[in-house]
């Protein structure tokens, strides 16, 4: 877009649109706070998808971060608490986690990280975004196999999978269909890449994963660009038995025990 000031409201006003739609339907169906805080995770992650082609510049996604970064500061002044538990987050943005701060700044150094080379920051924004949701709503529903952190926070195994799951089609979608590699090489990097991203995402707390699984994935393709079929097999091999091995040493012991 030529104009980025014009890029800026456009966004701004979709996010707008976006979050007021999110909150009518919170309050027609009585949606759990987590499920809208999800929902606006999901819609302003998918309008982040589109800078590549909205934004030629780096300062724009770092000036929108930074008026959200404000904005959530803002919402957490004991003087707007009941404005903010009158929208529906006030439980959200009172824990004792970072993320909310940490995932616009990763979106801002994600995208000058890779300004030019969109396949970059498409990939691990996609997994970051809609894999990191359906891994906290998976996990909540249905984890049942559960660990914690080096901070001390409760994850699923379940909820790991989900990331992997959704963040894996999301990537062998944009490998696939944008890389020019064959399918079984686009498969065995959106492996690789997917399976790191969720091992960061499942050891980092307070938020952490905003910043470590994005950048990771983004270290994992540039190091893998121009890999053989081969090479990618070998990788995808590795990080699978790594993360199979992760769940053995989590699981077995308890298991034996019982």
């Amino acid at each position: 877009m030529a104009n980025p000031w014009l890029g800026i409201a456009l966004v701004l006003g979709v996010d707008a649109c976006l979050i007021s739609t999110i909150w009518l339907i919170r309050r027609i169906a009585r949606l759990p706070e987590e499920v809208m805080r999800k929902l606006i995770h999901l819609s302003t992650t998918a309008v982040s998808l589109s800078f590549p082609w909205v934004f030629p510049d780096c300062w724009p996604p770092a000036l929108l971060a930074g008026v959200a970064v404000g904005l959530m500061a803002l919402a957490r002044a004991p003087a707007l608490q009941g404005l903010v538990d009158g929208f529906g987050v006030g439980d959200s943005l009172r824990r004792d986690a970072w993320g909310e701060f940490y995932y616009p700044a990763s979106i801002a150094l994600l995208f000058a990280a890779t300004l030019g080379k969109p396949l970059l920051y498409v990939v691990p924004l996609f997994a970051i975004g809609f894999g990191d949701a359906s891994a906290a709503v998976i996990g909540k529903a249905c984890g049942r196999l559960r660990y914690r952190t080096a901070g001390r926070e409760t994850k699923s195994v379940e909820g790991s999978l989900a990331f992997v799951f959704v963040s894996f089609a999301g990537a062998l979608a944009a490998l696939g269909g944008w890389s020019g590699l064959p399918p079984a090489e686009a498969a065995f990097l959106a492996i690789t890449v997917c399976v790191y991203m969720a091992l960061l995402e499942a050891i980092a707390w307070h938020g952490l994963d905003n910043l470590l699984s994005p950048f990771g994935g983004l270290l994992v393709l540039m190091i893998l660009a121009g890999a053989s079929a081969d090479a990618l097999l070998i990788h995808a091999s590795l990080v699978v038995a790594a993360a199979v091995f992760a769940a053995g040493w989590l699981f077995w012991p308890r298991q034996s025990a019982a």
